[in-house]
């Protein structure tokens, strides 16, 4: 559905009712006022409101079974009041005060993402709406939460603390793409709303991908709307360098100067680690340690190989390929006899894992981040968290570790924040009458 912001500002209707269902809605500048009804509105996945865009509203329905009105059933009028998306929700009661959200069209789990576009004009503001998921392309004032990253360390009385700038409440000017995304859990409702920001990008050009003002997560139940702000934090406990570890740095240079197969791949592994460190998702961060990691461990195989599980395959496949000699070409033989003992991943880091003695253990902890790796790159939906991000982190930094030939560092032993979850509960009551 698109419509435009006048039609946004008066509103749309949805409602899931066990019957066939009519409403006529009203509006009024003040409470008790006898105002026209307009109606009716008859599309339970979207009607448009026609009642002036006044602060508010009443509902009246009709149904051809009225003993739905005794079975559960939910009332959502969708609003722009301010240029801000406000959603109201009857549940079982249109007599009753409704539960009143703010950025969100409904209850569940949703990401709200607000991008700054200088570079991209529109004729006319234009909201897109498909099922729960909001686009807005809109000019002027925009509100919601702002967050700066903890990027100050102070010293007070011997006590090392990590601060910034005050966050909260606050307004931007300009042009702006806002969408709102739901979600099964948190992470799958930011990476769809970056998903919706790439269509866009793809769509309108990378003019529509711009710097990111606000980015917050919501979770709406019947009576209470929760928000959650993922406070970065870019700040490091500040420390002194040691002449040793310098000597370190100057020992390992060299590797990354040769143009061996590990060393290549060591010096690549590093690049995205480097690439990870600086990423701002939980999921860019993520891929790009992945991506080091997979980087180690085929080169390492390549180099080092054959892996046992492919020599044991070798000896299976070959007695079933003779078998079909006369029905297949050589080359088709050959492109199957390669598919089907060429090792999976988990074999690759299994044999890195024995070579170098580590815990077996690792072995299914790799396993695992192969799996939300794959689901990531392959279209499977996937939760990827900070704890995901540490785990991948830890991976590669052994690996690289190992490649350079490096022990025990003195900074691991530091103490890391990398982010600040701050949670907290919207003031609905302050919308229940506009």
């Amino acid at each position: 559905m698109k419509v435009t912001v006048e039609e946004y500002q008066r509103g749309i209707l949805f409602w899931d009712m066990d019957a066939k269902a009519k409403f006529w809605t009203s509006t009024s500048q003040t409470m008790g006022e006898q105002t026209q009804w307009s109606g009716p509105l008859t599309d339970p996945n979207g009607s448009k409101v026609q009642s002036l865009p006044y602060r508010f509203c009443n509902l009246r329905c009709s149904v051809d079974d009225r003993s739905a009105l005794d079975r559960q059933f939910q009332i959502r009028w969708e609003r722009l009041i301010n240029n801000v998306v406000v959603t109201r929700v009857w549940d079982n009661d249109l007599t009753g005060a409704p539960t009143t959200l703010k950025h969100v069209p409904c209850y569940g789990r949703f990401h709200r993402l607000v991008v700054a576009t200088p570079y991209l004009a529109w004729s006319e503001d234009t909201i897109l709406r498909v099922q729960n998921l909001i686009v807005r392309f809109t000019e002027g004032k925009v509100k919601g939460e702002r967050v700066e990253p903890y990027d100050q360390v102070d010293v007070a009385d011997g006590t090392l603390s990590i601060t910034g700038l005050p966050v909260g409440s606050a307004e931007a000017e300009g042009r702006f793409i806002e969408v709102v995304a739901p979600g099964q859990s948190a992470e799958r409702a930011e990476a769809l709303a970056y998903t919706v920001l790439g269509l866009t990008g793809v769509c309108v050009g990378d003019h529509a991908i711009g710097e990111v003002v606000f980015s917050e997560s919501y979770e709406a139940t019947q009576g209470h709307q929760f928000g959650t702000l993922r406070i970065p934090v870019v700040a490091k406990f500040p420390r002194e360098a040691e002449h040793a570890e310098l000597e370190v740095i100057s020992g390992t240079l060299p590797v990354l100067l040769q143009n061996g197969r590990m060393n290549r791949a060591t010096s690549l592994a590093l690049r995205w680690y480097e690439r990870g460190a600086r990423a701002g998702t939980p999921l860019d961060k993520f891929l790009a340690y992945f991506i080091g990691i997979e980087t180690i461990l085929n080169a390492y195989a390549a180099e080092h190989g054959p892996i046992p599980e492919v020599l044991d395959r070798e000896t299976r496949v070959e007695r079933i390929l003779s078998a079909l000699q006369g029905d297949f070409s050589s080359e088709e033989l050959g492109l199957a006899r390669q598919r089907l003992v060429e090792s999976t991943l988990t074999e690759r880091a299994k044999f890195y894992v024995v070579e170098h003695h580590w815990n077996a253990y690792l072995v299914e902890k790799f396993r695992l981040l192969a799996r939300l790796r794959s689901n990531a790159v392959h279209g499977d939906a996937t939760d990827i968290d900070e704890s995901r991000v540490s785990e991948a982190h830890k991976f590669l930094f052994g690996l690289l570790k190992a490649e350079l030939c490096l022990g025990d560092l003195a900074w691991e032993t530091l103490p890391t924040i990398s982010r600040f979850d701050l949670r907290y509960e919207l003031l609905l009551q302050k919308l229940q009458q506009q």
